[in-house]
């Protein structure tokens, strides 16, 4: 199961330490304000700390929280009939999570990496996109982008090869997070990127090693991976694209 931080008013929200959580008194009267759009949320959001591969929550755990990563890294990740782990995203600082057509929620959410989230009860939430359209129009974009993302994860497993599947992975990734020099810090490891791409550990491994023959990319170490040539990934991962539409 995952944690249970739940805020009980809308006047105290939980500061989580180490693995208790302490309550303190928002500013002003934490009420909600038609017309305050997102700033509501930020105002009436508790912060949460989850340690490396610690459970935020799980499948079918009551949707009673909404959560926005503030720093680290997160999986959303189901479980195959057979077993098997998926993991249908990686979320980054910005990203909200955890906000469901139903009570209860349909994936497991982890921290890949040490976590700091912000937490809104759901029922909050829900009152304010009753009664602020901005807030409304800006989830209704949220919840069509993650269906525009999961069309194209499928795509990604039903038609590219593992090269090209790696290729558009490191690409989509340093477009979230690259720095200076494309240098990319890895927060997931190989098994998590495989269980992302629906390959084997060994078929991502052998891949970044390739790639890295043909100075595609280099990797100093297991957290680090640099983009050397970003138009020879986008070729790759462009071509299966082209093939895909001529089908």
């Amino acid at each position: 199961m995952g944690a249970n931080f739940t805020l009980e008013r809308q006047n105290v929200r939980p500061v989580a330490v180490g693995n208790h959580a302490l309550l303190r008194d928002l500013p002003g009267d934490g009420a909600v304000r038609p017309g305050d759009g997102i700033g509501s949320l930020e105002r009436l959001a508790g912060l949460m700390h989850f340690k490396r591969n610690q459970m935020i929550f799980s499948e079918s755990d009551p949707a009673a929280q909404v959560y926005r990563v503030q720093s680290g890294c997160v999986r959303l990740t189901r479980l195959t009939p057979d077993g098997r782990r998926q993991i249908t995203s990686f979320l980054h600082a910005g990203d909200w999570f955890g906000f469901e057509w139903f009570s209860v929620y349909g994936v497991n959410a982890e921290a890949v990496s040490d976590v700091c989230v912000q937490s809104v009860p759901r029922r909050v939430l829900d009152r304010l996109i009753r009664e602020d359209a901005h807030v409304a129009g800006y989830f209704h974009e949220l919840l069509a982008s993650r269906f525009a993302q999961a069309q194209d994860q499928l795509m990604v497993l039903g038609r590219h090869t593992a090269r090209e599947r790696v290729a558009g992975f490191l690409l989509s990734l340093a477009n979230r997070l690259s720095a200076g020099g494309g240098m990319l810090e890895l927060a997931m490891g190989r098994q998590d990127i495989a269980d992302h791409l629906g390959l084997t550990i060994e078929t991502v491994c052998r891949v970044l090693h390739d790639l890295r023959k043909q100075r595609l990319v280099s990797v100093p170490d297991i957290h680090r991976l640099g983009i050397l040539n970003a138009e020879g990934l986008a070729t790759l991962v462009e071509g299966a694209a082209m093939q895909a539409e001529a089908a």
